[in-house]
């Protein structure tokens, strides 16, 4: 298992454990890079961590959690810088952009943006990542569903 930052596996762990149906840390491989990413009510963070991140505590926030890892051969996956930029889509057509913000944290780099969620909402979203020093974008898509009572 590729090393990250701790915080990115908590994410991944609160979502595994926030609701039956939540899912838990998901990734894409695109040739050298492996796009992880999670999506989770804001309320699931635990209050020292929504603080030090400056998340807002909301049953009706959505966190969008999105990490990029180089694969190399024979080592650990390495983090890197990337341009992140992000959309949530609900199931009537709106669209939401998120603000995407870069945070390092113990040798991790990951990208964090808001959106807001009415109970029983699906929420697509669209990321699409570019690694430093490449050209090509890289697109990830998924949809969750979120509860917000």
């Amino acid at each position: 298992m590729p090393r990250t930052a701790p915080f990115l596996w908590a994410l991944a762990a609160l979502a595994a454990f926030a609701a039956p149906h939540a899912r838990a840390d998901q990734s894409v491989t695109f040739g050298e890079y492996t796009v992880h990413y999670n999506a989770l009510n804001t309320d699931a963070l635990l209050p020292e961590i929504a603080q030090r991140y400056g998340i807002s505590r909301s049953k009706s926030q959505v966190l969008l959690n999105i990490a990029v890892l180089k694969n190399v051969a024979g080592t650990t996956a390495q983090p890197v810088v990337a341009r992140v930029e992000a959309h949530a889509r609900n199931l009537n057509n709106q669209l939401s952009k998120l603000d995407m913000r870069e945070v390092k944290d113990q040798g991790a780099i990951y990208y964090l943006g808001t959106t807001r969620a009415n109970d029983g909402d699906t929420l697509t979203f669209t990321a699409t990542v570019t690694p430093e020093g490449t050209a090509k974008p890289l697109q990830v898509e998924f949809s969750e569903q979120f509860f917000t009572k």
